[in-house]
Order: C-alpha cells, then structure tokens, then sequence
C-alpha cells in the first residue's frame, strides 16, 4: 500500500483545494490522478482529511512538508500566444477588418480570465502513537482573482457602436482576494478487519482558522449602451461592490487621508473566518478504495477597513463634440464610496467522490504498481475558484519499484467542459518525497488554446518515522 494514498486524493483542478476549479495548498493542482504528484500524506488536508491516517506503512513518526507553490492561469477565450499578438508589444496594433472578425471570433460567447496562486508556508504531521490516529497543522496563503465580461464588451470595442443597437454589460463581473489560512487536522482508523467486504474505514476533520487581508468584488452591474438613428447616444449604469483592506497595505478610499501602509508580511487582517472539512475514506476486500469529503463549510467576516461602492449614471448625448454634453457625460457617472460595518463571502464549498483500483491485482504482469482513478468533484455554489458546473476526471499512475521514479497522467473537464490532460512525475525515498505536475500539459504551451495554466511542485521530508512491511 505504498502507493495508495496518493493513488486516492487526486481528484481535484488547481485546482483543488481552493474550489472545484482553483489553487490548492501543498501544491494540489490537477483535477485528477496525474495533475500533481503530492506527498501522499499531506494533499488529504486539502482534498479528503479522512485519507490523513490511511497510510498503512506508517506506525509513528513526523513528516514535514517544505514551502511549496501552485500557479493557476485559465482563459476561455484568447490564448497566450493570440494574447501577445494582439496586446504584445511596444506600440499598439491597428487591425485590418479580417482580424478585427478573427479576434471577435474568439469572444464567441461570455469570456472568464482568472488566475490562482498558493503558498504553502509550512506543514507538519504526527502520528504520535500506532492507534492514536495521526495530527496535521498547516499554514497556506492563497492568491486568486477572476474578470468575467460579456462578449458585447469586445464588440463594442473593435466594431464600434452600431446605430439600432443596444449593448448590454449585465454579465461584468469581479473579484480579487488574498486569505491566510491555519489548518488543523485530525484523523483515524474506524475500522479495521481482514474479514467481510470492508477491510478498512477511516475519518477526519479539518478545522481552519482564516486571516483575510484582501477582498474586492462586485455585486450586481445593470450597465447598457444605446445608439439611436441620429447618433444619440443613451448611457445607463448602475453597479454596487465590496472591498476590504488590510491597513498595513496603504490602501486608501475616496473619503479617507494619510494610511500609507508598512508593507509588513503579517497584516493586520480585514476579515476573520472559518472553514470545516469532513471526509471518510475505505478499502474493500476486492482492493478497491473509496473516499467521500465535504470541503469547506464557512465563510469569511469582514469586518475592518470595509466600503461600498456604488456607481450610477444615466445621460442622452446627441453630439458629443457639444463641450456642456461632453462635461455632463463626465458628471453623470458618479463613484460614491461608504465605510460600511461589514460583509460576508462564503468559502468555495464542495463534494468530492474518488474511487481507485491497482490494475496488477488483475494483471500480474505489470511491475510494481498501476494505479486508477476516477474522480468527481462538485461545487456548491459560484465563487471565484468554485463552480457548480461538475468536475470529472480520469487517470493512471504507475510505480514500477522501490526507489524508481514513477509517473502519472490524465483527463480532466474545466468549468467550460473543454478536455484537459494531466501529467506528473516524482520520487519516492526512506527520508524524501519529490513531486511534479501540471493540470493541462498542453497549456505549458505558448500557442495553447484557451489556456488552463498550472504547475506545482513539493518536497516531503519524513523525520523519526518508523513503517511495517505490507
């Protein structure tokens, strides 16, 4: 079984931890078996708390997890390569008609970019006695933002506005955040037997205790462009947002003076919250092993440094190059921001379901191990790295032998149910785990389509532990 935890938290994108489709502590990418290739302890405090005590080969000991990052980029619309050439570049670029069409082509529907980053600062296991179940603390920066607009934006943009027609950009939409996360983690074995169908059940929880120094997002855009017969142009806008802000960070709104900030590592927090993660995991008789977690139930108060901003406006101009229109254009649009008590967000709440089989129980002829997946990953509700859009995935992982490295692969849906394929490498040792891996090979890419960028990478150290042969 020295391969089985591993073989079973693979189930979740950068995209992970954060979300069903966002970054994940301990570098948990990928959506699937072979997306990244973890500690086969540690991933389980982001995917299933339960898997945490299910390593059969550890009696006692303390692991330690090294700092370690993962990087999420994803675009459903231009990829990097048609980024550069569009937006690349010293001067900017005049297009002829024929690329202006191609470039529209690529906005063909509602357009999403996002990014997510984690930093993984530390994170410590211990397995104190054989039958005492194993403890984890954590501590995890994640980094994230999203920008959704409707393809009226880029429209409007290239083809001008067209007499007749009403350009609406209801669908704009927001938001940027940095949290802090401590984690604590405890997990069991429930049962245990050589007999009947269930040979083994295990259980955890994960308690977190979030510091949130970064939040802006808005709330509704009721925003709209109208171009009459005679060049009369009718503007509405109407937009409320949150935002909350650490002091140290010298952020300063509209109705206040002189916060410049100390730029130190440990801010003050603007929010406060709270996370909770329940998971079981099994293994049958026939050697199949099943894990079932519900993920981050909680949200996050913001209760320090908190504004609301609203925008409004609502104007008919008929000639703009008239100086008193131009002026009352620029007037009608108005910013007004409050200091507000405070709002809420919630946590990127999810389901998860994995299921794995070692194919050498039925092919013997296949050395060491080769592990498969299949994984479900379900959002349940939108936030920024959440979806409720389901996330499946599929993949194997093969580890020909002791001291060898072994290597992982897979497909995966993104939230806009494109195909995405996985691959990882790593290396396994008595004092050192090594892992690589990447969500979408393809995006590494620069001329990829419609990126889902990622990359993680971990080193596990393993300090005073003692095994027993399976």
């Amino acid at each position: 079984m020295l391969f089985l935890l591993f073989q079973l938290i693979k189930f979740s994108e950068l995209y992970a931890r954060q979300g069903s489709f966002g970054t994940s502590g301990g570098g948990i990418i990928g959506a699937d078996i072979g997306s990244a290739l973890q500690p086969r302890e540690f991933p389980s405090i982001g995917t299933n708390p339960g898997m945490l005590d299910f390593i059969r080969d550890k009696k006692t000991g303390v692991s330690i997890l090294l700092p370690n990052t993962s990087l999420h980029f994803f675009s459903n619309s231009l990829s990097l390569n048609q980024i550069n050439y569009y937006f690349g570049g010293k001067n900017s670029r005049k297009l002829n008609e024929t690329e202006k069409n191609d470039l529209l082509n690529y906005f063909s529907g509602d357009s999403k970019i996002g990014f997510g980053f984690s930093l993984n600062l530390i994170t410590l296991s211990l397995k104190p006695m054989e039958n005492a179940g194993t403890f984890a603390v954590s501590m995890n920066d994640y980094f994230s933002g999203r920008l959704n607009f409707p393809q009226s934006l880029p429209q409007l943009a290239l083809k001008g506005n067209e007499k007749g027609r009403t350009y609406s950009f209801d669908g704009f939409s927001f938001e940027i955040c940095w949290l802090r996360e401590y984690s604590l983690s405890y997990s069991r074995t429930l049962f245990d037997s050589s007999d009947g169908f269930l040979k083994r059940l295990t259980g955890g929880v994960t308690l977190r205790f979030i510091n949130g120094f970064v939040y802006a997002g808005s709330r509704n855009v009721n925003a709209s462009l109208y171009t009459g017969q005679e060049n009369e142009i009718t503007l509405k806008l109407n937009s409320m947002s949150y935002s909350a802000f650490s002091r140290e960070l010298g952020v300063n709104y509209s109705y206040e003076n002189g916060n410049t900030g100390s730029g130190i590592a440990f801010p003050t927090p603007a929010g406060y919250g709270y996370g909770f993660d329940l998971g079981f995991a099994a293994e049958t008789k026939n050697g199949l092993l099943i894990g079932i977690s519900l993920m981050d139930l909680g949200q996050v108060f913001w209760r320090e440094h908190t504004a609301k901003h609203i925008s409004e406006g609502d104007i008919v101009v008929n000639d703009l190059f008239d100086s008193k229109q131009q002026k009352a254009l620029t007037d009608s649009i108005k910013t007004i921001s409050s200091a507000i008590d405070g709002f809420d967000t919630p946590l990127p709440l999810n389901f998860r379901l994995a299921i794995a089989y070692d194919l050498k129980n039925q092919m013997k002829f296949i050395p060491g191990e080769l592990w498969s997946s299949f994984n479900y990953c379900q959002g349940l509700n939108n936030t920024m790295l959440n979806s409720t859009a389901p996330h499946f995935s599929a993949g194997l992982a093969w580890l020909p032998g002791d001291n060898l490295p072994y290597v992982s692969t897979g497909i995966s849906n993104d939230s806009d149910r494109r195909m995405r394929w996985s691959a990882g490498a790593g290396f396994l040792s008595g004092f050192a785990d090594m892992y690589i891996g990447t969500s979408d090979i393809l995006s590494l890419f620069k001329n990829a389509n419609k990126p889902d960028f990622s990359i993680s990478f971990s080193v596990l150290l393993k300090v005073g532990r003692t095994n027993e042969e399976q």
